[in-house]
């Protein structure tokens, strides 16, 4: 069969609307190119015009002048996507930059027909988004893996309106949040650094001026540091004190003199606070035995009110109270040479004073002077009686010896 007895065979193959609307040729320029007499119409074209058969080439032709869309595929290099509005008509050799390709190695280039990683993605545009991801109302995540070991990611969450960057857990990550705050294992930011845990740097600036922390001050032994050259004040620039704070303190724990220092052993009621263990010394760490309050000082105020456990000394009143005689007492006092139930100056300087005791022992002695007062009274009265009648007797026996004489 001769090549025109095979055309024509192939022609009445054809269905009556292909052959009214379109052009088939064989050979020419293209091995296939199937052609719309339209010229405004769409085509389809398959051609390999290298001898060597190195690239395929399928063609849509959208308009002889204002370009075409297709796909060629190179035995050499890869797969190569177009898409041109630029006048120019199919033929063998292709100008136009690709829009994708997929290289023979691998690699995927989206706006580049050379892309040098697994894919790499060029704007036509200076500033022009180049890969986009877009969600609405999920997370968004861009995931780097080793052997399909999760390593690292790039998350948007438009819920909470923040980009984390991380390894691993989502929690350690570092987070940059609508206002540009970065926060480093905190999610939240709430300053334009917010770093949850230690800072290494080899260089600090503040408004952009070197921060300097003079080294020659500070010793450092181990994992601890030192500051040794004077008081640190916070809030203050005038530290009275090693460590003077003007405002409140936060701490997990506050230790006096290596003890660890237990705040809950203070009860606040109102604006009062209670202290309801143990023993309080104030200018002394030794407070003696019996005693909840020990002050190395002298002591101001207004007003001291003492609540006594002990029998207020009214006891004194009573009938059957033991008044030791004046003679008795005199004789005390010459031996000991203080009164007594009364603590000597001895005792008084070795072991102190209570105050409530030597309150309670002073009025017992008033009470008792009183007594001694009102027995001096009760004598003293009778004594003017026994006087007044000695007198009036004196009188009468004067009276009688003048009238005894006068006779």
């Amino acid at each position: 069969m001769t090549w025109k007895n095979y055309l024509r065979m192939v022609l009445l193959l054809i269905p009556a609307p292909l052959c009214a609307q379109s052009d088939l040729v064989v050979g020419t320029n293209y091995k296939l190119n199937i052609q719309r007499q339209n010229a405004d119409a769409d085509a389809f074209i398959l051609h390999n015009a290298r001898t060597d058969h190195t690239r395929k080439y399928f063609w849509e032709t959208t308009h002889p002048t204002f370009g075409f869309r297709g796909l060629q595929m190179s035995y050499i290099n890869g797969i190569y996507f177009y898409a041109q509005r630029n006048g120019t008509t199919a033929s063998q050799e292709f100008t136009p930059e690709p829009k994708m390709v997929i290289r023979n190695e691998g690699n995927v280039g989206i706006g580049t027909s050379l892309p040098n990683g697994l894919l790499e993605v060029k704007g036509p545009y200076s500033g022009q988004s180049q890969l986009i991801i877009n969600t609405i109302s999920s997370n968004a995540e861009l995931r780097f893996s080793a052997n399909g070991v999760k390593k690292g990611f790039v998350w948007y969450s438009p819920v909470e309106d923040y980009i984390a960057f991380g390894r691993g857990n989502r929690d350690n990550s570092m987070f940059v949040n609508v206002l540009g705050d970065v926060g480093i294992g905190i999610v939240s930011p709430a300053y334009k650094l917010d770093v949850d845990g230690p800072v290494n740097a080899t260089e600090l600036r503040v408004n952009g001026e070197l921060l300097n922390i003079p080294t020659q001050f500070w010793n450092q032994t181990g994992t601890n540091i030192d500051y040794m050259a004077g008081n640190v004040g916070i809030g203050t620039v005038t530290p009275a004190y090693t460590l003077d704070v003007n405002g409140a303190i936060n701490a997990t724990e506050i230790r006096l003199n290596g003890e660890k220092f237990n705040p809950t052993v203070w009860e606040q009621s109102g604006t009062d606070i209670n202290y309801l263990q143990g023993t309080v010394g104030i200018g002394t760490a030794a407070v003696p035995i019996g005693y909840r309050l020990a002050v190395d000082g002298n002591i101001m105020a207004e007003e001291i009110q003492i609540q006594l456990s002990d029998t207020w000394p009214d006891y004194v009143f009573e009938e059957d109270y033991d008044l030791k005689p004046l003679s008795e007492v005199e004789a005390f006092v010459k031996t000991h040479k203080h009164l007594p139930d009364v603590p000597s100056a001895e005792e008084v300087a070795s072991e102190g004073q209570r105050l409530g005791e030597m309150n309670t022992i002073f009025l017992q002695k008033v009470e008792e002077l009183t007594l001694y007062i009102i027995e001096q009274e009760h004598t003293i009265s009778e004594l003017k009686q026994q006087s007044h009648k000695q007198h009036e007797l004196i009188k009468e026996l004067y009276r009688r010896i003048s009238k005894d004489y006068k006779k």
